[in-house]
């Protein structure tokens, strides 16, 4: 059960999170009643007796709260008593996922992120495994903006952002008392002249070289962000799954799977799907894998059934299609016999074909004006880049032309770092 909180112009991301893991939560509207401007039935008119009553609410309703995710200057919102309840808590044994932490208590003494510096373009890079990260293709994440931060004693850095400058954690994980703590240290929001506003993944425009606007999308990396966060609200509420992945390994050609299972007697808290794996020795589970190329375009589906007693135990399952040049990203599915997700993790794998096309240009200066009619011939120039030798090769293009499918084959020939 997870209280959610970040700027109400943010509020969508909060209804992203639920609908990718199995969560009941609660929240509320948060935001600054200094800029007379808000959303909706509220615009122009929040108040800072609305922000209170409904933090109140949101505790009274919500006694038996497990974990708390934020934006990380929520708790400037919090009365000190709220500050202090929330503290004891987390210390009791609950946890709590933080998404840039600010100053605001009592985030100081809990967070294992403390701010230090400006913000900065870095590429993702793993630091370390633990279930949080294990199972994100971290490698092969867009570079984000981060936060310059230090780290408290205790701290776990399991990720970083890092260019050839700066480096700064962003991912954190630490133990506070009986409880768990997440901090992540991606630039969430967008800060302007009159006011910040942050949400919970990166905010992906470039702080340093001024864009508004996200790196080109080719795959859906916001979804690895978001399975990034469920992670952490898993592993902050204690409700890790029995059935753990503790490693994917990918090649051109195989999916190696490591698992480990645990053999505890079932908890209170275990789901429907942990309840059937603690009930018998051995167990039948779901392996779904999906492949995609680096444009998110699906290249293959491979399914299997296996019995997994406790322990650890792994599978390797063939890969079936032919991967495209650059990252390919593997999806896995640990699901029961009646399709419920047990657990989920991703890997990437780089494809490094030695010839790649480097272009194709048809000589016309504006294809959407000038496109070509059925039975055209079409004239293509089709320049090639890497380990090209002098033997013949063959060049096939298929293209579809209004419901029809054409074919051509030509033989070309080149020299070693030429384009033909």
């Amino acid at each position: 059960k997870a209280l959610i909180l970040v700027d109400g112009r943010y509020g969508r991301e909060v209804i992203e999170l639920a609908q990718r893991m199995d969560l009941k939560f609660d929240t509320t509207f948060l935001f600054p009643t200094d800029l007379r401007e808000s959303l909706v039935d509220y615009y122009g008119r929040t108040s800072g007796g609305d922000l209170k009553a409904g933090l109140k609410r949101l505790f009274e309703e919500n006694p038996d709260w497990e974990v708390i995710v934020m934006a990380g200057h929520m708790f400037k919102y919090f009365d000190p008593d709220q500050q202090a309840d929330v503290m004891k808590k987390i210390k009791a044994g609950r946890g709590l996922v933080v998404v840039q932490p600010d100053a605001s208590d009592p985030l100081p003494a809990i967070s294992p992120l403390q701010k230090e510096g400006a913000p900065f373009m870095g590429a993702w890079i793993r630091k370390q495994d633990h279930f949080i990260t294990t199972g994100i293709p971290i490698e092969a994440l867009p570079m984000t903006p981060a936060v310059m931060y230090g780290t408290t004693p205790g701290a776990e850095v399991l990720a970083v952002a890092k260019n050839e400058t700066s480096e700064t954690p962003l991912v954190a994980a630490a133990t506070v008392g009986k409880g768990r703590v997440v901090a992540f240290g991606y630039r969430a929001g967008d800060t302007r002249p009159e006011k910040t506003f942050f949400g919970l993944t990166p905010f992906m425009a470039d702080p340093v070289g001024g864009s508004d606007f996200a790196p080109p999308p080719t795959f859906k990396y916001w979804e690895y962000h978001f399975s990034l966060l469920a992670r952490a609200v898993l592993w902050a509420a204690k409700k890790e799954p029995s059935l753990l992945i503790e490693k994917i390994e990918v090649s051109h050609h195989t999916v190696k799977i490591v698992f480990s299972r645990a053999s505890a007697k079932r908890g209170s808290g275990d789901s429907q799907e942990d309840s059937a794996l603690h009930r018998s020795a051995a167990t039948p589970v779901i392996v779904e894998v999906q492949v995609h190329d680096k444009y998110g375009n699906p290249l293959g589906n491979e399914t299997k059934k296996i019995e997994l007693a406790a322990g650890k135990s792994e599978i390797t399952i063939p890969v079936k299609t032919s991967l495209c040049n650059g990252v390919n990203l593997f999806d896995v599915w640990l699901r029961d016999p009646q399709g419920r997700v047990i657990n989920w993790g991703s890997a990437s794998f780089e494809m490094k074909r030695p010839v790649k096309i480097a272009q194709v240009d048809d000589g016309k200066k504006d294809p959407l004006r000038n496109g070509y009619k059925e039975g055209d011939a079409i004239n293509l120039d089709i320049k090639l880049d890497g380990d090209i030798n002098a033997s013949p090769m063959l060049a096939q293009t298929s293209l579809p032309v209004q419901s029809k499918r054409t074919q051509a084959g030509t033989q070309v020939a080149g020299n070693k770092g030429d384009g033909v």
